[in-house]
């Protein structure tokens, strides 16, 4: 995909299981290979802004919370539906119910594969 180089074998399995699990929920490639790009690359202020325009479809500037659990699934993550409240309580610092851009921001740098590996530890409990 467009700008998605030198990833591993394992990251471009998964770029490949964003990019269908989002084109079954009707999104574009564009669209995927926009998310691809802030999860999988290094991650501009573009991109992620970019990427969080994808989700926040109606433009109130957060993603609802009970959009989360379809959002992780989105970003190619197998979390158990038990385990999605406690995730979401975890990044929802302001505890509004919805995740903001910088919540979300949080989030995409957590599953990115080259975060710092302590950050990606904080969610072990997925």
């Amino acid at each position: 995909s467009a700008g998605l180089t030198g990833l591993g074998l394992a990251q471009m399995t998964k770029v490949g299981k964003v990019i269908h699990n989002m084109n079954d929920a009707g999104y574009s490639n564009e669209k995927a290979n926009t998310v691809c790009k802030a999860l999988f690359c290094k991650q501009s202020e573009e991109e992620l802004k970019q990427a969080f325009e994808v989700f926040d479809e109606d433009k109130t500037g957060a993603i609802a919370g009970a959009e989360f659990g379809e959002l992780l699934k989105m970003l190619g993550e197998d979390v158990s539906p038990d385990k999605v409240d406690d995730a979401f309580k975890d990044v929802d610092t302001n505890k509004s119910g919805k995740l903001e851009y910088a919540e979300f921001c949080a989030v995409v740098r957590l599953l990115n594969p080259k975060s710092t590996p302590d950050a990606v530890g904080r969610w072990s409990l997925w």
